[in-house]
């Protein structure tokens, strides 16, 4: 978008953008599209393996574009947190020229009310073109009104993950497409019967799991695949994070709580996602030994686990909601990775907001910082894209194949730890 690049000089009425500015963000797409498609040659474009800067402009200019040629005519099913703190400003905002919000749905309708009316300051605080405040609906009658009578195109469902299955089915059912939250549902013979459903649908579905979008795991991803630290020989995995003990969503009663939409699952998934992308290959889990450190955190909140990629690269992943952090904290949230992918000629250490590249001493060689980004207005583009037949540029880092794969991972880890020491 010609607003968020280069030097403007601006005349009353006309915006006039510096035409090689405009040229460069046009080869960034270029080089994208190129390496995405053909990794082996981009050692033949601008960007070399170990200039993590140079490739992480390539995929950021991926990221942002390109437009959508209509608006996508979509609803919101769910009113909770990450709605409000995710889903209506990424709508609303990076990637409000793809979609048109007609409603938000929730079951009540003081929740539903709330959700329309930060969405539409969001609309007066964005200045989105031509946006009507949307509608507000609650309950059974509501919802029956959104699947049949508002021509809505895609429903974003962002629900508890036991109850995300039985809203895209039965929008599925309609004929219309549908995009929720991961993870993919709360097991896989759930997301397997979704799946059925979506293959006899006119409509398609997509998981918004956000991480696949995050520039840090793209671009480390990328440098592995060119070659930068040889080929891999092993890797470690930290994510250590202690939970508030008064954050609302840790209380007891909430879904979260659960046995069947616990934790593990819940926030598990991210780190899935990102091991598979990152470490291009199948991830198998050999053996956990898990503790619960905080008896409401079900099932548990503390594992280390075994694992190997393709069947033949080592590597450990070291998990908890009640320790420390490891690092400092670069993201806001809960969540980050401390990922260390050590090959024949270097390491590549990765968070959610830098890569590092180091050479076979240990000596520092490249550092691309301040990655992190709206990956779920990312996530949303690309679904939007997709529907419209203007994708492309992220074709399946929205496919619920790629998300049953990742919550596969963490129900092998659910099962190795079970059951529990007294």
């Amino acid at each position: 978008s010609p607003t968020n690049i280069g030097t403007e000089r601006h005349v009353p009425g006309l915006k006039v953008v510096h035409v090689r500015t405009v040229m460069r963000h046009l080869e960034l797409l270029r080089l994208l599209v190129l390496s995405l498609t053909n990794p082996q040659t981009a050692e033949e474009l601008s960007c070399q393996p170990e200039q993590l800067g140079c490739l992480a402009e390539v995929l950021s200019a991926g990221l942002t574009g390109p437009r959508c040629p209509r608006p996508v005519r979509v609803a919101v099913v769910g009113a909770g947190g990450f709605v409000r703190k995710a889903h209506l400003p990424s709508l609303l905002g990076e990637a409000s020229d793809c979609f048109e919000l007609c409603a938000v749905w929730s079951r009540s309708q003081a929740s539903a009310e709330a959700a329309v009316a930060l969405a539409t300051s969001l609309i007066a605080k964005e200045g989105v073109p031509a946006a009507k405040p949307p509608r507000a609906l609650w309950g059974d009658p509501g919802l029956q009104e959104l699947l049949e009578t508002l021509g809505v195109e895609l429903l974003d469902v962002v629900l508890p993950i036991d109850e995300q299955p039985s809203f895209a089915t039965a929008a599925l059912a309609k004929g219309m497409s549908v995009v929720s939250e991961k993870p993919v549902a709360a097991n896989s013979s759930q997301a397997v019967s979704v799946l059925r459903a979506a293959s006899a649908s006119q409509g398609r579905w997509f998981v918004a799991e956000n991480w696949r979008f995050e520039t840090s795991f793209r671009l480390a991803a990328q440098a592995v695949q060119l070659g930068a630290i040889g080929d891999v020989l092993a890797f470690s995995a930290t994510s250590l994070a202690e939970l508030p003990e008064d954050a609302p969503m840790a209380k007891p009663g909430t879904w979260r709580a659960s046995e069947s939409g616990n934790w593990i699952v819940d926030v598990g998934v991210h780190y899935a996602a990102a091991l598979r992308l990152v470490l291009g290959g199948e991830v198998a889990c050999l053996g956990v030994a898990a503790r619960r450190i905080r008896p409401q955190l079900l099932p548990f909140d503390t594992f280390a686990a075994t694992m190997q990629i393709n069947g033949s690269v080592p590597g450990t992943w070291l998990f908890s909601l009640s320790a420390p952090r490891a690092t400092p904290q670069e993201v806001p949230g809960l969540s980050d990775l401390d990922l260390h992918v050590t090959g024949q000629k270097g390491t590549l250490r990765v968070s959610r907001a830098r890569v590092e590249l180091f050479d076979g001493h240990g000596q520092p060689r490249a550092t691309a910082a301040g990655l992190a980004g709206p990956s779920v207005a990312y996530a949303l583009r690309s679904v939007a894209l997709e529907l419209l037949g203007a994708g492309g540029l992220s074709e399946g880092l929205v496919d619920p194949v790629a998300a049953l794969q990742d919550l596969k991972v963490i129900e092998e880890i659910l099962r190795l730890a079970a059951p529990l020491p007294a």
